[in-house]
């Protein structure tokens, strides 16, 4: 088969490349029936090497019926350089704005704007304030919350510390044995000797991000405090105010014995806390010894939700839904862990990082985007009852994704393998089910691959533990192809990292770009995923290597029995975990795979233990139970190396092109360069590409599409 030329590749690249990935979207009313959506987008930008941002405004009218009538795209859009945080005030006639500014030196400042209708009212430079560090504007621990007397912003920001200066350093104002009173004057106290001490962060993709503190600035006055009262040894994050603004609630992890890598980890042990700001006392709401997170209150202030899990275990799981009465103190589980969904209850269960800042369609009913096997859905969640009630399952997209709700009229963000991000609304019916929403379209997808169709198959294991949990696989196939048997096509089987995550039915660019220069692809979930039931995630962890690979065999065999697959040209492609599952099966299968193309991937558990951020995931895996204070035996070694792809790296006979991040906290670069090595030593084919400046998700714009256009040319060379 001739493959399409280089430069077809790029350009169909640059064409797919270009769909923007939506940041951020919320409705306002502005008038009787009328609502404005503002909506934030990122979008690569190739000739600027960079991700631009962009603000688009739509206007949606109701009829008299209460149904969507005119759609408005006032047809311009605002690219924003500076701005981090967006938070509109209840009342909706004022914005909140946390932007980060470059001054003249080249020194980054950070500033909290507030807008009202006509222009802007407040600027306050929280740099030159100097009461904390930078703020956070992560999904992590970041928020930007109004009081309701829209007169205080509550956000989140790095501890100040004190400056911490050499035992050898003589200030302009004396040293402290020859002028000890003037030491005493100064405005900022001095640590000496305390240059060097290490200081922990949150890992990968939160470096820099030590110990958080809640802040409060009070637009009167202008000023900055830091409220008392708060516990020690915790990192607060996702603050919100109480109803009658006297306190706040918020989200406090634990910082000891050490901090183990947050982010995509759903298991550090913390705990929702209540500070009151008058006492400057603070009482624990949540249950301890567990995993919390995103504390929202109810819109009559009678009730707190928020998300609970076990503080153990794989790194994503099913979670809890808590209702926490205020009054009365009482908590109860509303939506509990869904073990095995069935035929007659097909609720996989919860899988949610964090509410969005506008979640209830009325006092008893909140709206939540969640995983449901290989979908992305909306939901509607009776927090009395704990009924749940699926609000998207159309055949054309396959994620759906909750963005914000007004009375009653929903704003959503849907895709599918074959169509990028659009926005739609929909009016929520008073009466009868809900579920019957009428979408109306904002926009057009600005990516459209008509050229290729998609389905998804179920499948059921090879193995005899956990055989009765079922896995499904995403295909994508090149329509022209799709109904010919005259020319088989390469195909390339995709793993998912994790392993606790999930391919999505969403906009998948690389595999929708291979898909448009002729392979088939084959995206599996295989058991262990997020959205097929607790069940099926705890099936994995003591099997890795084991279940998950055979999983994907039975993957790429099953495509391949549907005859438009040539067998003697696969491919295997992943990162992280499923870096780990592409050069596991190189090794397990070395007369199958042809080529194999990894990024950042896990190649030897044991090694991993001592450079990762998240040494807990390395003995999860492995079927170990983790301790703060383990120090791994010999046996405990040999499991985690057993179970790797590098036990098998004898046997591995497909050429290998290794993408690593230099930056990566959570899967050290040594990992790709040690198994690069032994490649090269047995000599086996192999390319190891290294972008500096990227961490684990290799997501620059530069190094994002050169790892594309390599993995192009490696895998047409080899197939």
């Amino acid at each position: 088969m001739d493959f399409p030329s280089v430069e077809r590749a790029v350009k169909v690249y640059r064409e797919c490349a270009s769909a923007p990935s939506l940041s951020s979207a919320s409705l306002q009313k502005t008038g009787d029936s009328v609502f404005s959506v503002h909506s934030t987008w990122s979008q690569r930008d190739l000739e600027r090497e960079c991700n631009i941002k962009y603000r688009q405004t739509h206007i949606v009218t109701l009829d008299s019926n209460g149904q969507i009538g005119d759609v408005i795209d006032p047809g311009t859009n605002t690219e924003l350089n500076s701005e981090q945080l967006v938070r509109w005030s209840p009342s909706g006639k004022l914005k909140a704005v946390l932007r980060k500014i470059k001054d003249k030196k080249g020194d980054e400042k950070q500033y909290l704007e507030v807008w009202n209708n006509i222009a802007k009212i407040h600027n306050i430079n929280l740099t030159a304030l100097d009461k904390h560090g930078k703020v956070y504007e992560d999904g992590e621990f970041g928020c930007l919350e109004w009081s309701s007397c829209e007169s205080q912003l509550l956000y989140v920001a790095e501890k100040k510390q004190p400056k911490a200066v050499s035992y050898f350093d003589k200030s302009k104002e004396g040293g402290s044995e020859e002028n000890p009173e003037t030491d005493a004057k100064k405005k900022d106290p001095e640590v000496k000797g305390d240059q060097f001490v290490h200081r922990q962060d949150w890992g990968e993709l939160l470096v820099g991000k030590h110990s958080p503190v809640p802040c409060i600035l009070n637009l009167q006055t202008g000023q900055v405090t830091i409220p008392e009262g708060l516990p020690n040894d915790v990192s607060v994050g996702q603050a919100i105010w109480t109803p009658d603004d006297s306190g706040i609630v918020f989200t406090g992890w634990e910082n000891e014995p050490y901090r183990l890598g947050l982010i995509y980890c759903r298991n550090r042990r913390s705990a929702i806390y209540h500070l009151d700001l008058s006492s400057q006392t603070c009482n624990t709401i949540s249950i301890t010894g567990q995993s919390v997170r995103s504390p929202v209150f109810s819109p009559d202030a009678s009730k707190l939700i928020y998300i609970q899990n076990s503080c153990h275990g794989p790194h994503m799981q099913c979670a809890q839904l808590i209702v926490y009465h205020w009054e009365s103190k009482e908590t109860k589980v509303t939506v509990d862990i869904v073990q095995r969904p069935t035929e007659g209850r097909p609720f996989p269960g919860l899988y949610v990082g964090r509410f969005e800042q506008q979640c209830w369609l009325d006092n008893e009913t909140i709206l939540v985007s969640t995983a449901w096997r290989s979908s992305q859905t909306i939901i509607a969640i009776n927090i009395c009852t704990g009924e749940v009630t699926r609000l998207t399952n159309g055949p054309d997209f396959g994620s759906w994704m909750f963005c914000d709700i007004k009375q009653r009229l929903i704003l959503a963000c849907r895709s599918s393998p074959t169509r990028s991000a659009q926005l739609v609304v929909g009016v929520i019916p008073q009466e009868g089910d809900i579920s019957c929403i009428n979408w109306k379209p904002l926009h057009e997808s600005s990516v459209i691959l008509s050229d290729v169709i998609w389905s998804v198959i179920t499948l059921k294991p090879k193995t005899e533990q956990g055989s009765d949990i079922d896995f499904e696989t995403i295909i994508l196939k090149p329509k022209a192809n799709s109904g010919s048997q005259e020319k088989k096509l390469p195909l390339i089987v995709w793993a998912h990292g994790g392993p606790h995550s999930v391919f999505s039915t969403g906009y998948l660019l690389l595999p929708g770009l291979f898909c448009q220069l002729g392979f088939v692809i084959a995206c599996v979930n295989y058991r262990g995923s997020i959205g097929f039931g607790q069940a099926s995630i705890d099936s994995l962890p003591g099997f890795v290597g084991t279940h998950d690979v055979k999983d994907v065999q039975a993957a790429a065999e099953a495509v391949i029995e549907q005859g438009l697959v040539d067998r003697e040209r696969v491919a295997v492609s992943g990162g992280s975990h499923g870096g780990f599952l592409s050069t596991h099966m190189i090794g397990q299968y070395p007369d199958f795979y042809k080529a194999c193309i990894t990024r950042n991937p896990v190649t030897n558990l044991a090694a991993m233990l001592g450079g990762t951020d998240i040494p807990s995931w390395t003995m999860t895996e492995a079927g170990m139970d983790f301790d703060f204070k383990i120090a791994p035996s010999a046996e405990m070694y040999a499991k985690m190396f057993n179970c790797s792809p590098m036990a098998h790296i004898d046997k591995v006979r497909a050429p290998t092109l290794l993408m690593l991040g230099s930056d990566d906290l959570r899967v050290p670069p040594q990992q790709g360069i040690r198994y690069h090595e032994m490649l090269k030593a047995r000599g086996v084919k192999t390319r190891l590409l290294m972008y500096p400046d990227n961490s684990h998700p290799i997501n620059k714009v530069d190094a994002e599409a050169d790892c594309f256009m390599n993995m192009y040319t490696w895998i047409t060379e080899h197939l």
